[in-house]
């Protein structure tokens, strides 16, 4: 990794296992319904396709959702209280999420909204009723 570089890539925890995996010769056994991707050419500096999304759901905080495509990203905060409601941030000129957006992209807005729906899977570990009655829509 050269010294002193830089990179935009959009990455999770979960790109973890699979990188170190495959920096140790591991890559084969990185179990298949592991979600991440190696971040490994990245990190050399080498060309690697952009992931078609980040998905997140935490329970904490009153229930938030997320999801990331591109330079877009759609929050959902609060769903312990039952209203949902989508916030979309353009992370290219609002990187600090202060300017939602939604009403100026509705096309973007229901694209990830759908996206999230199809992502969310019910958990009685960590339940969000919010979340589960509109993916079952």
């Amino acid at each position: 990794i050269k010294a002193g570089s830089e990179s935009s890539r959009i990455s999770g925890f979960e790109d973890w296992l699979p990188t170190i995996m495959e920096v140790v010769g591991g890559a084969d056994r990185v179990p298949k319904d592991v979600d991440g991707i190696s971040l490994l050419p990245t990190l050399l500096g080498k060309d690697q396709p952009e992931r078609p999304f980040l998905y997140r759901e935490f329970g904490g905080y009153g229930g938030q959702q997320t999801i990331r495509v591109g330079k877009w990203k759609a929050v959902r905060q609060n769903l312990r209280k039952g209203t949902v409601r989508t916030e979309l941030y353009d992370m290219e000129s609002d990187v600090g999420e202060q300017h939602d957006v939604a009403a100026e992209h509705p096309d973007v807005l229901q694209k990830l909204e759908a996206m999230m729906a199809e992502q969310h899977v019910p958990s009685e570990v960590f339940p969000l009723k919010a979340l589960d009655l509109l993916s079952s829509k």
